[in-house]
C-alpha cells in the first residue's frame, strides 16, 4: 500500500521530522515507519495511522479524527425544563419538588405528574449526544424548519435548541441534527432520536 507521509514542524514553521508510514504489522501492531531519506525501517508500537482516521486500505486521512463531535456537558441537575415538538405536537416536561419517600427529582408533562425514570433516559440521551459525522458548514441541510426540535431550559435562564431531522425512510442509517445558533450540523445514527421522541403515553405513570 501506499506510505502516508507525516510531516512534523517546529514553532518557528521549520520542518523537524518527515516520516513515512506503510502498513501496519501483522497481529495488530502498529505501522512500519520510516524517516524520509533514509532506508533503515523501524515498527511502530502505537497505531498512528488509527489516529489519523486511517483504517484498512484506506490511505487518506481524516480530519474529522481531530474534531471533538460532544456538543457539549452539562450537568443533568441543571435542567429546571425542557420540551419535545414534533409535527404532531409539543410536550412541556418541569421539574417539581422531590418525591417526599425517596427523594428523586419529579418531573411533570403539561402539569400532570410523569414517569421520572422514561424523563431520566431521555435526559441522560440529551445529555451525551455526539455527532458521527459532521456535515459541510457551507450546505444548508434544512434543518432550520426541522419538525422535530427539542427546548431545554437551564438554571440561570439559559436555553438551548436541537434541530433533528427525519428519520430515513427505511428506518436506518443517519439523522441530521443541530444546537440552534452553531454554524454546525452533524449527523446521529437515527436510534438516537427515538431515544428522545417518545410518544406521551411512554411517560405515564
Amino acid at each position: 500500500s501506499l506510505a502516508v507521509s507525516l510531516r512534523l514542524f517546529g514553532t518557528a514553521g521549520k520542518e523537524v521530522a518527515h516520516l513515512l508510514l506503510g502498513s501496519s504489522q501483522a497481529g495488530g501492531g502498529g505501522p512500519f515507519l520510516r524517516r524520509a531519506g533514509e532506508s533503515r525501517v523501524y515498527a511502530s508500537q502505537s497505531r498512528l495511522l488509527g489516529s489519523f482516521g486511517i483504517w484498512g486500505d484506506n490511505r487518506e486521512p481524516d480530519a474529522k479524527g481531530f474534531m471533538d463531535m460532544t456538543l457539549w456537558t452539562w450537568d443533568l441537575a441543571e435542567v429546571e425544563a425542557f420540551g419535545l415538538v414534533t409535527s404532531e405536537g409539543r410536550m412541556d416536561f418541569a421539574k417539581a419538588a422531590p418525591d417526599t419517600l425517596t427523594g428523586e427529582t419529579a418531573w411533570t408533562l403539561d402539569g400532570a405528574p410523569a414517569k421520572t425514570s422514561t424523563v431520566d433516559q431521555v435526559l441522560a440521551t440529551l445529555a451525551n449526544l455526539k455527532g458521527r459525522d459532521l456535515l459541510d458548514p457551507a450546505e444548508n441541510h434544512g434543518l432550520a424548519d426541522a419538525a422535530r426540535r427539542v427546548e431545554i431550559m437551564l438554571a440561570g435562564g439559559a436555553t438551548q435548541v436541537i434541530r433533528f431531522g427525519d428519520n430515513p425512510a427505511d428506518g436506518g442509517g443517519d439523522v441530521k441534527f443541530q444546537v440552534e445558533g452553531s454554524p454546525y450540523a452533524y449527523t446521529i445514527f437515527s436510534s438516537y432520536p427515538d431515544r428522545i421522541f417518545k410518544k406521551r403515553e411512554d411517560f405515564s405513570n
